[in-house]
């Protein structure tokens, strides 16, 4: 069944992360399970994806890295709440992460930091960096393909961009564009 999960960081007696998933047809409660091993004690949730396997949990610091500074990751559960000992550490930056998603195409791993957005490779190599510009807030970030939407607190919105952009070079000298809607036209000096 389809899910959409919920994590939040519980400190009751320890820290745990304690997940609910809720059915997409119907909104009710479905699976849940609790994660003990939070990584640094304190690390809290940043993102939640599923690789159609896996659920896969975004993190400000990774267990066993030593002490501050430790950089943000990915932790891969099975559906039964089992860690499955897959995790991606990132870069030392990636520990003041505002936001982390997982998305199908390469580069894989995508985190922000107020309006910048890295990009890494399914292993935890940094791939790239783009800026966003402007003033944002960034609290929420998932991807379908390489568009990206991006909830942003600053303006009670969620914005949408493509990175990274595909490439297309045009080795003809072109001479006017236009758009149907799903397609780009460029018309090209015959040669």
């Amino acid at each position: 069944e389809n899910q959409l999960w919920v994590a939040e960081l519980s400190q009751n007696w320890g820290s745990a992360w304690a997940f609910q998933g809720y059915s997409v047809a119907d909104g009710s409660t479905v699976d849940d399970f609790q994660y003990n091993n939070v990584p640094m004690g304190q690390s809290t949730v940043k993102g939640l994806a599923t690789d159609g396997e896996y659920l896969i949990v975004g993190h400000t610091s990774m267990q066993g890295c030593c002490g501050p500074g430790s950089g943000g990751g990915l932790i891969k559960f099975d559906s039964n709440g089992n860690d499955q000992n897959d995790n991606i550490d990132l870069s030392d930056s990636a520990n003041n992460l505002s936001a982390l998603a997982y998305r199908d195409y390469s580069p894989e791993v995508v985190m922000a930091l107020n309006d910048t957005i890295t990009t890494y490779s399914s292993d935890g190599t940094y791939s790239d960096e783009y800026e966003l510009g402007g003033s944002y807030e960034i609290v929420g970030l998932t991807a379908i393909g390489y568009t990206l939407y991006i909830g942003d607190s600053d303006s009670n919105s969620v914005k949408i961009a493509s990175v990274p952009l595909p490439t297309t070079t045009i080795t003809t000298e072109p001479k006017a564009m236009a758009v149907d809607g799903s397609d780009m036209f460029i018309v090209v000096e015959a040669s």
